[in-house]
């Protein structure tokens, strides 16, 4: 007979399974190479906004367990003063430059800050919200659009950006993407409103998925046979 013991140990089971169903989304091959705009995905003020307004490609390769990232910003008019690029929580300033390596910026010169938490205030005007990351300040003269490169350990996953430069007509030139502070989930196959960013946590591998559809019938059986031990 089944005893409640047993019972309790497969709920365990079940919960856990559950608590780690989510996780960060990662990029499928098929989207190592992407592109968001002001009308797809991106929210745009003034010169940034509209068609044309503030663009945003990127191209992902990867060599063994390095991924080479490649980040093309284009812009009307106005030029960019900073960039920041969303990073997880667990990079940080002790591990970065192991994680992290062969920056460039081409088309201007430059400076990283970070890893670090930017928010909002007055270097960050219309920014929804926090972001932890790096951020790129671009200096000297310029040549858009500005392309910059890095090599990671880390793989993409879906994530944010927030960029910013002067003000036209009183009004600074902002953007970021659609979904910046909410999470894409599993759920969705539609990740037009995030961009491609360097990735720490992995989703879950699929043996997980199916523990957890395994643990799901094993307790309806075990629930079932009590029942009907109980009438019997």
């Amino acid at each position: 007979m089944f005893n409640n013991r047993f019972t309790s140990a497969i709920c365990a089971t079940l919960l856990l399974a559950t608590a780690t169903v989510y996780a960060n989304v990662p990029v499928a091959p098929g989207d190592f190479t992407g592109s968001r705009d002001a009308t797809n995905g991106i929210t745009g003020t003034v010169d940034w906004g509209g068609d044309p307004g503030f663009s945003l490609d990127w191209n992902i390769t990867q060599s063994g367990n390095t991924f080479h990232y490649t980040y093309t910003i284009d812009v009307p008019r106005k030029d960019p003063s900073h960039f920041i690029l969303e990073l997880s929580d667990n990079v940080t300033p002790q591990n970065f430059d192991s994680l992290f390596s062969n920056f460039e910026l081409t088309g201007t010169g430059g400076s990283i800050t970070g890893p670090g938490t930017f928010g909002p205030g007055p270097s960050n005007p219309d920014i929804p919200g926090d972001i932890y990351g790096i951020k790129i300040d671009f200096s000297g003269d310029s040549t858009l659009p500005y392309i910059l490169e890095f090599d990671s350990l880390k793989a993409p996953m879906w994530g944010d950006f927030y960029a910013k430069d002067g003000r036209s007509g009183g009004i600074p030139a902002t953007a970021y993407n659609n979904g910046f502070g909410t999470d894409p989930t599993l759920a969705t196959l539609d990740f037009t409103n995030w961009i491609a960013v360097p990735d720490t946590l992995v989703a879950v591998p699929e043996p997980q998925t199916y523990l957890l559809l395994g643990s799901s019938l094993l307790l309806g059986f075990v629930l079932r046979r009590r029942r009907q031990a109980n009438a019997s």
